[in-house]
């Protein structure tokens, strides 16, 4: 078995710059890239310690590359070094690094043993490869483990510490003459095992013994060959088997490797009497024998009624049965488990059955008993039986793409259908005919329901959608509405969608999450609404159009309102976390409205709407002093929006401090649905508030992030007016200069939620904002989540397809009740002072908002204010028409913040306020 040493130390990674495309960097000891991952001595038990180290402050975020549900290993700030827990030998991981100036790395790495001797790194590029490898040591490295092998673990030299062997051949090796290794294995039915030792190098001799489950040996192989097999038959189901491999003579220096794998063979059922075709001919009054060969089998029967009547069919025996009944076509009618009084637990179906017609009877056992028993089958007596159908207890299974033919006898009776996909993924399930019918969808406890519908835009048949998970079972209830008096038969079908084109889509866990199917639920919203043109302003840094996968933003009613000009995504923009360059509106738009099915990068959400880019934020340009804060700027935006129809505004970004034109403009905009990041501390905006979050609008709506496991994201916001949530953690989309990579934050769900609002929205241009925000955080159409409760308005997390198959007759626009409103109080200047004056630095800028009352001489007023007042400069930059005010520019920050008190000192002013910067979420 391969050992580790203690002494050792290389890492390496690549890098990823934000004005580049990948790169691979391979290195050992120095390099300029200001972070570093080494191993630095083991743990008791033979563990590497690995570390991380920074050379400035950043972000580090760290997760299992080969887990199907990216598992979390790592995620801090770091100023220091820190030891990163949980790494294994012979995994790959990606690690993701952010700095303060917004410098972005990414890269896969993976730390194993070679050789037997040092514990050491290997990297991996964007393909998966293994790349060349420099090292200041004479160690041979000519054997290089790929991450497609598994290997055995460090520590298998017994039955109690034996490796589990299953689907994955393992690859051992034998260290020395004393050294064995142990493994252990489960079968799960009857049938025969085979165990196959194989890739033994030339001259090597290794002997494989197997023990069974009280580790009493049972078989041995001893051979030269390179490949050794042992077969054993007839394994018992559900005990554990040991396979233990040793060397023998010279098979010890540094050549002795093998791989060890086992497969299993199921025993062959018995045909005759066991399925619909072989099924055994039943007739009245004789008992036809019958018996049940292993867990799991089914004894088949096959009845022709020589008249119409009402017909018992029942068993007798020890064993405890229940029995289907089903026509001729193989749909089933009826079910039973126990008979009432029966001691053994026998079943008896009684049924009105049709003469000269085909029926047929399967019999199954929940395994007590001989197995054996008897069927019988006799006619009653004309008397009247209940014939309410209702198979909860023994539910019909279906399968996608086959029509399945149901029959409700009476208003009251339920279908019960089970539904069990052997691949993850969305599926739509209806009805057919013209009967009325209500579906309700189950969890595999038919307990939780996950959703529920009577028909979708007025028509009859009810439409049920969700993402469903490999193997886990899901259940389907039924009903009626509306029934005829004679025939009332339908058929049901469920549909699997066709998942997008773009190679990264497995990458979009919010679109469809292979982990729980707690997603967006967004690909059959798509068959009812996909965007039609309607128009979604993404208010933020900016975005690249150049990106292969935005080309559809519309730069004809882009606008950049932080430099007063057309280019929303400029090139000679100074470095910073709110520069178009750093990438965070490019993400965002990406997650909206990225190009779907051309074969490339990532799916967008909705599909045909229109992208506005609108710049909000971001720093001073290079070569110009033109530059308007975060508040005007967004202030204009709105303005903007309302002239051009832009009806949804995204607004992933926040702040500390209110703004009174900020909320103003808000409030002048009803026709405009914001919806708004909730941020990034953790806190409780009831108690912490952010804005734009926290103006309690009706027609803004607040997002928190979601996590891949239906959590609330340790870092978002929730509370106070937070309405919904959606996936918001590591969310993979857009970045410029061609890239796509992760992110996290509520600016990260928030763009699910506008998304999905414009698919609701373009269905019925008549509806109001407020409509829209009542839809989408209807209690009734989110995915209800324990863990928000309590957390976001609506208790659950954004559900497109629920809410757009919605009754919208039944919409009333909402309004937030008993919740703060008036931030700023009676006394607005007072409040404005307080907030400024409690401001950091660098949330202000050397600009302020003023607005005037009327009839004010605004050129005489600001003539004799700067003589009295000795401003170095008072200069008017802009104009808010849509709160007819004014933008003033001043020397610098503190100069403006001195003017905000002395404009408050006039009662010609209602209101001054510093022109405060807003940040990305």
């Amino acid at each position: 078995m391969k050992k580790v040493v203690a002494k050792c130390m290389i890492m390496v990674l690549f890098c990823c710059s934000l004005m580049f495309n990948f790169s691979v960097q391979v290195f050992a000891g120095e390099s300029d890239i200001p972070f570093k991952i080494y191993v630095d001595g083991l743990k008791n038990n033979n563990e590497p310690n690995v570390i991380i180290s920074v050379n400035e402050p950043m972000r580090i975020f760290i997760f299992d590359e080969e887990a199907n549900h990216k598992l979390t290993i790592y995620d801090h700030e770091l100023s220091e070094k820190e030891l990163l827990p949980g790494i294994l030998l012979n995994h790959t991981y990606r690690i993701t690094a952010t700095t303060a100036n917004g410098d972005f790395y990414t890269g896969l790495f993976s730390i194993y043993d070679k050789q037997g001797s040092d514990v050491v790194g290997a990297l991996l590029d964007v393909n998966r490869v293994e790349q060349s490898m420099h090292t200041n040591d004479d160690t041979d490295y000519d054997r290089m483990v790929k991450s497609t092998k598994v290997y055995e673990m460090e520590k298998n030299d017994s039955f109690k510490t034996a490796n589990k062997l299953f689907d994955s051949v393992i690859y051992g090796q034998i260290g020395t003459k004393s050294d064995k290794d142990f493994f252990q294995t489960m079968f799960y039915e009857e049938g025969d095992a085979i165990f196959v030792l194989q890739d033994i190098p030339a001259g090597k001799d290794f002997d494989i013994y197997v023990f069974d489950a009280n580790k009493k040996q049972i078989a041995s192989s001893c051979s030269t060959n390179s490949i050794e097999t042992i077969t054993i038959k007839e394994v018992t189901p559900n005990q554990w088997y040991y396979v233990q491999v040793i060397g023998y003579n010279g098979s010890f220096d540094k050549d002795n490797y093998y791989a060890l794998s086992v497969k299993h063979q199921p025993k062959k059922t018995v045909e005759y009497g066991h399925s619909f075709e072989t099924a055994k001919v039943a007739t009245l009054l004789n008992e036809i024998p019958g018996e049940i060969l292993f867990k799991g089998d089914s004894n088949f029967f096959k009845f022709t009624p020589p008249e119409d009547g009402i017909y018992s069919i029942y068993t007798k025996g020890t064993t405890d049965t229940y029995g289907y009944l089903y026509d001729q076509n193989k749909n089933q009618i009826a079910a039973n488990d126990d008979k009432p009084n029966d001691l053994y637990g026998n079943f008896e179906i009684r049924n009105e059955l049709k003469a000269n017609t085909l029926y047929f009877i399967e019999v199954r056992h929940y395994g007590i008993g001989t197995g054996k028993f008897s069927l019988n089958i006799k006619k009653d007596e004309e008397e009247p039986i209940d014939t309410t159908f209702n198979n909860y207890d023994n539910p019909t299974e279906i399968v996608e793409g086959r029509e399945l033919e149901i029959s409700l006898p009476t208003i009251d009776s339920q279908y019960w259908l089970a539904f069990t996909p052997d691949t993850t993924g969305s599926c739509l399930i209806t009805t057919t005919g013209d009967i009325d019918t209500y579906g309700v969808l189950f969890d595999d406890t038919k307990e939780n329901i996950i959703m529920e519908n009577d028909g979708v835009f007025g028509e009859k048949p009810f439409v049920l959608a969700n993402t469903f998970i490999k193997e886990q079972t899901y259940y389907i209830k039924i009903t009626g509405k509306e029934f005829k008096d004679t025939q009332n038969i339908f058929n049901a079908v469920i549909e699997r969608l066709d998942m997008p084109n773009d190679p990264s889509f497995a990458e979009q866990w919010g679109l469809l999450n292979p982990l729980n199917g707690l997603d967006a639920n967004v690909i059959p919203a798509w068959k009812y609404s996909r965007g039609d043109g309607f128009n979604i302003g993404v208010a933020d840094t900016g975005a690249d159009y150049n990106h292969p996968d935005l080309v559809k933003l519309d730069l004809s009613l882009a606008y950049n309102f932080t430099h007063s000009m057309k280019d929303v995504f400029p090139t000679n923009e100074k470095t910073s976390s709110a520069s178009a360059r750093a990438g965070h509106g490019t993400h965002v738009a990406g997650i909206i409205g990225a190009e779907t099915n051309n074969g490339e990068g990532i799916s967008g959400v909705a599909l045909e709407a229109n992208l506005v880019p609108l710049k909000v934020l971001g720093s001073r340009l290079t070569d110009s002093d033109v530059y308007t804060g975060s508040i005007a700027a967004f202030v204009n935006a709105i303005e903007y929006c309302k002239e051009n129809n832009i009806r949804i505004l995204n607004c992933s970004f926040g702040g500390y401090n209110p703004a009174v034109s900020e909320q103003e403009a808000m409030l002048n905009a009803t026709d405009i649905l914001f919806v708004i990041a909730a941020g990034n501390d953790g806190k409780d905006l009831s108690i912490n508030p952010e804005y734009p979050a926290c103006y309690y609008h009706d027609n803004s709506l607040v997002v928190a992030a979601l996590n891949q496991y239906g959590e609330l994201a340790s870092f978002s916001n929730y509370g106070g007016p937070t309405d919904i949530a959606a996936a918001g953690e590591m969310v993979y989309s857009t970045f410029p200069n061609n890239q796509y990579t992760y992110s996290s934050g509520t600016s990260m769900a928030t763009p699910y939620v506008t998304a999905i609002s414009s698919l609701i929205w373009a269905n019925n241009k008549g509806l109001t904002a407020t409509d829209i925000k009542a839809i989408v955080t209807n209690k009734d159409n989110v995915t209800t989540l324990n863990s928000l409760n309590g957390k976001v308005l609506s208790g659950g997390s954004v559900n497109a397809f629920k809410a757009i198959v919605s009754d919208y007759s039944s919409v009333s626009s909402r309004r937030i009740a008993s919740l703060p409103r008036d931030i700023f109080g009676r006394d607005v200047k007072a409040t404005i002072k307080y907030y400024k004056d409690n401001a950091e630095i660098d949330e202000k800028t050397d600009k302020i908002i003023v607005k005037f009352e009327q009839n004010v001489n605004i050129d005489e007023f600001i003539r004799t204010l700067s003589q009295e007042h000795n401003f170095d400069q008072i200069e008017e930059v802009d104009y808010l028409k849509l709160i007819n005010a004014y933008v003033y520019a001043f020397s610098s920050v503190d100069e403006a913040d001195k003017a905000v008190d002395i404009f408050n000192a006039y009662t010609e002013v209602i209101y001054a306020e510093p022109n405060y910067v807003r940040e990305v979420n």
